[in-house]
């Protein structure tokens, strides 16, 4: 065997000799990533104080293992340079947590440290290095290792069946964890509908809830949901995949192959594209949103990284429309607070829009789709808000100060496209009121983004009197299915509980859309009321793109061109 310049190829032994190395070291990571979980899942899942040491000094053991075994692979490659190019994202991790803790630790006696340490968090600085060691473990073991990306990409079915099972493996997953003891908060405990329920609001990036989620859950808890929120936004194989494809090695055929139906493209760089940009938006925007929310709430006289976690917390949520709160209340604190207001809506309308339009605007040349979207929202958030302000400026918003009224008309006609974050009760709501925000509710955002709902440029596929009949029949199923499921879950909902099916549609409505705006009824439903809900999120997230795409792959097969087509559908 010959190389690219003629010269002769390393010898076959000591090609194979490579190989084992390489396979034994995996095998060695991968036992210590088993440590490294279960010390993880029994330390947060099964609190015990006396144990709390222990577990921490096991998983710094298992991140400097993981270290030196990373180390110790580009020693044994044949060609070490090229290792190390096709793994830079471990090794710029790697660097990362050892420049981190480093630094933390010469910052021990700095007068900032002094400052956070007299401001309640001398704890909670305490445990940031080990919060960094677990967190590095967690991307490394489960979303960058091989066996975990191969094996979703590889597996013998199509995006269709992997898009849902991925989603309901991230429910299922969340909502064990949900139901371990030290997910609830002291003195709370929570059933297994609870759990699925909250699981499945998170992942599907909806915000109802049947807990408080400020005070029903611990710590740990708000992470897990925090974690199937981002997870759930994202969507779990656009990140499988820009992790796969930002430094996992050489993709197999089967591997390239479901990249590009996941990202309806034929070309590599195309697909590169279509999956690493949603992830560097994402943590971009969510990291903006975060410092702008902690500087806007910061309280000199508060708990420091109380308030961090919180401008965390409600900057991804804000972002993913998920609209969950860490506030009793919801936003009804802010109400008179146009900053707050307007950070958490241009957190939404960001998500909302689509990752393809957000990049548009970033090289400021727009699409047929980009403009689309930025004239829907254009039209429907002013004409929303002034809706809202004319129907409801003396109930539903008689609560707010008179002169931020249309302040929070405009915020909500904002957050009912898929965000669900309140300022206001919603339970004095008029029958038109109601009618505008379920509207808007089943419109939703822009396809490709973090929303749900029927999608805005979806319409604009149906009026495209030039396209093909095809196109316009993939749009019309996706308009009327999901009004179709947000009636049948109504109906049945109301069948269920005997109630008036006006006061259910409302939270029907929310359901599909993946909203999480509510009356105040959901919590009150029974349990089978809210496992009808949990369908209804469940086909709110994936069931437009899933029969878009099963109708688009369908057009495809039978010859008709779909790769002009000017709207995204689903």
């Amino acid at each position: 065997m010959s190389g690219r310049s003629g010269e002769p190829g390393p010898p076959p032994d000591a090609v194979a000799r490579s190989r084992r190395r390489q396979r034994n070291i995996t095998l060695a990571m991968g036992a210590v990533a088993f440590v490294a979980l279960a010390g993880l899942f029994i330390e947060y899942g099964f609190p015990d104080p006396r144990h709390t040491a222990i577990w921490h000094e096991v998983q710094t053991n298992c991140a400097l293992l993981f270290i030196l075994l990373q180390c110790a692979r580009p020693a044994v490659s044949l060609n070490p340079f090229r290792h190390l190019r096709e793994h830079r994202l471990d090794y710029a991790l790697m660097f990362l947590l050892v420049f981190g803790l480093v630094a933390a630790a010469s910052l021990q006696n700095s007068p900032e440290f002094r400052y956070l340490a007299g401001h309640g968090a001398a704890e909670s600085l305490d445990a940031i290095n080990v919060l960094a060691i677990q967190c590095y473990l967690v991307f490394l073991v489960i979303l960058k290792s091989p066996w975990f990306h191969r094996a979703l990409l590889a597996l013998p079915f199509g995006a269709i069946t992997a898009l849902w099972t991925s989603f309901a493996a991230l429910i299922g997953l969340s909502t064990l964890l949900l139901m371990t003891p030290g997910a609830a908060a002291p003195g709370r405990s929570v059933t297994w509908v609870q759990a699925l329920f909250t699981a499945t609001s998170a992942a599907c990036v909806t915000g109802l809830s049947v807990v408080d989620t400020g005070t029903h859950w611990s710590p740990f808890g708000q992470g897990v949901i925090l974690a199937t929120i981002q997870l759930g936004g994202l969507g779990i194989l656009t990140l499988t995949g820009s992790v796969a494809l930002l430094g996992g090695g050489p993709l197999g055929s089967r591997e390239r192959r479901s990249l590009a139906e996941i990202s309806e493209t034929d070309a590599l760089p195309q697909v590169r594209a279509a999956l690493v940009r949603p992830l560097m938006l994402t943590a971009l925007i969510e990291a903006a949103g975060a410092l702008l929310l902690f500087r806007t709430w910061w309280n000199p006289d508060g708990h420091v990284m109380r308030q961090v976690w919180q401008a965390i917390f409600h900057s991804v949520s804000a972002f993913c429309n998920a609209g969950f709160s860490l506030f009793s209340d919801q936003l009804a604190g802010y109400r008179d607070d146009p900053l707050t207001l307007g950070i958490i809506a241009a957190l939404i309308v960001a998500g909302g829009l689509g990752f393809g339009t957000l990049w548009d605007l970033i090289r400021v040349r727009l699409t047929a789709q980009s403009r689309a979207a930025l004239l829907s929202i254009a039209v429907l958030i002013p004409a929303g808000g002034l809706g809202i302000w004319v129907l409801e400026r003396d109930r539903a918003l008689a609560a707010c100060p008179e002169g931020t009224r249309l302040l929070n008309a405009l915020f909500l006609s904002v957050s009912s496209r898929t965000a669900g974050f309140q300022t206001t009760d919603l339970g004095g709501l008029t029958l038109a009121g109601s009618a505008l925000i379920i509207v808007l509710m089943l419109i939703g955002g822009a396809p490709g983004s973090t929303a749900g709902g029927i999608k805005t440029t979806t319409f604009w596929a149906i009026a495209a009197r030039h396209q093909a009949a095809a196109y316009r029949r993939r749009a019309l199923a996706v308009a009327v299915a999901v009004p179709a499921v947000f009636t049948a879950a109504g109906v049945l909902i109301s069948w269920i509980t005997a109630a008036a099916i006006g006061g259910i549609w409302f939270e029907s409505a929310s359901a599909v859309g993946t909203v999480g705006l509510s009356r105040g009824i959901t919590a009150s439903l029974p349990p089978a009321a809210h496992l009808v809900l949990v369908a209804a999120m469940f086909f709110g997230r994936v069931g437009p793109f899933i029969i878009a795409f099963a109708l688009r792959r369908q057009d495809r097969r039978a010859g008709v061109a779909v790769s002009h087509e000017p709207y995204l559908i689903g």
